[in-house]
């Protein structure tokens, strides 16, 4: 088939969504489909794909992640199934009315990422959105895969799972277990971090900038400082984006010094290095703009115990006390503490590591995901 995936951003932008739609597109590939990506023009692009086509277009209006591309609405008719990848304000539009326009043709599937949180005028955009696109955008769809039935079920769009009950179907994110698999710890990266041999790693991977503010880094600093008790720690954080200035100086009026290091950005090769460095994964987002947390899925395909906080969705990737403990949103001191538990205690985090990772083989692969992608496409083309 010829599958168009709609995302509002892409590779090498490091986001959530962006990687879903990269995964997508490459799983797809290889299945034998016919792939084009579509995505704002929003920096110089060097990466070439040979097993799918990445067309960049150039937005007539943007703010922030929206984007107004219009062209969607004629570079989209060829396709048999079109993906949109929600939300994605601003381009909905066209795509809707494509969908609008040709109901038998243009055959709609919508992966529903997250809810719209804002704060301040934006918040109110927001909740005007909801109101008035998404219901429409879930009208015209012909599937909407949501990652996890307990994310959706409190949702934005939760008032309208009853109407709609038939269309909504679960598939959720994986990790690349390909490159993604446990191994020692890197010497060479021992050597570079000059790690001691008795150093706890603790890890952080998210982007560094506004759109990414949930990912309660802030928190996590602050609970650092209630680990002077704990053997050795350090913190890297591996991210890049225009507030990391800002977390480093938040960092040393922590006065946390030697016990957090700012790597910066980390290409997946090297990544996967990181992530077997680490003892402990953390990421203690703070409101339901985490709807599944990929670097979750990617920590535990290393066998890593994860730490994250109580949220629809988050709660569905880590089972708390089987492999990693959930804490309170914005509680640092349950955060420490949940840290502290895992860092002097080996055998639990042995024993978290080991069942993250038959849940990543068993779940979270991006191949057995393609798998049920590829069926829900089948069933779409072939419905009237």
């Amino acid at each position: 088939m010829k599958i168009a995936q709609v995302t509002c951003v892409f590779p090498p932008y490091k986001g959530g969504m962006g990687n879903v739609a990269f995964h997508y597109s490459w799983e797809l590939a290889k299945l034998g489909h016919q792939i084009t990506v579509f995505t704002p023009h929003y920096r110089t692009r060097t990466e070439q794909f040979k097993d799918f086509t990445i067309k960049s277009l150039v937005p007539w209006l943007k703010y922030g992640h929206g984007y107004f591309l219009p062209q969607l609405l004629w570079e989209l008719r060829q396709f048999d199934i079109v993906h949109l990848h929600y939300p994605f304000l601003g381009s909905e539009l066209p795509v809707g009315l494509l969908k609008q326009l040709r109901p038998n043709k243009t055959k709609l599937v919508v992966t529903y990422h997250m809810d719209l949180i804002g704060s301040g005028w934006l918040a109110k955009y927001f909740a005007w959105h909801v109101r008035h696109f998404t219901p429409w955008i879930m009208k015209l769809a012909d599937k909407v895969i949501v990652t996890s039935r307990d994310y959706v079920a409190t949702s934005q769009i939760a008032p309208l799972l009853g109407t709609y009950v038939d269309k909504i179907v679960e598939i959720p994110l994986g990790a690349d277990t390909w490159i993604l698999q446990p191994a020692p710890k890197d010497k060479e990266l021992l050597h570079h971090h000059r790690l001691t041999p008795g150093t706890k790693v603790i890890l952080f991977v998210a982007a560094l900038d506004r759109a990414h503010y949930f990912k309660g880094l802030d928190n996590l600093l602050q609970a650092m400082t209630r680990l002077q008790d704990v053997p050795p720690v350090r913190l890297m954080v591996i991210g890049r984006g225009h507030l990391r200035e800002t977390y480093e100086q938040r960092a040393a009026e922590l006065n946390l010094g030697d016990a957090v290091e700012f790597v910066g950005y980390v290409g997946d090769w090297d990544l996967v290095k990181y992530y077997n460095l680490c003892d402990l994964f953390v990421l203690p987002s703070t409101d339901r703009s985490e709807a599944f947390g990929l670097v979750y899925t990617e920590a535990m395909a290393c066998a890593k115990p994860v730490i994250g906080s109580n949220l629809a969705g988050v709660r569905s990737v880590i089972e708390d006390g089987v492999n990693g403990l959930l804490v309170e949103p914005n509680n640092i001191e349950d955060l420490a503490q949940k840290m502290r538990t895992i860092l002097t205690n080996d055998d639990l985090a042995a024993r978290f590591g080991a069942a993250g990772l038959k849940k990543v083989q068993e779940k979270y692969n991006w191949r057995s995901i393609a798998g049920q992608l590829d069926q829900l496409y089948q069933q779409v083309r072939s419905s009237l």
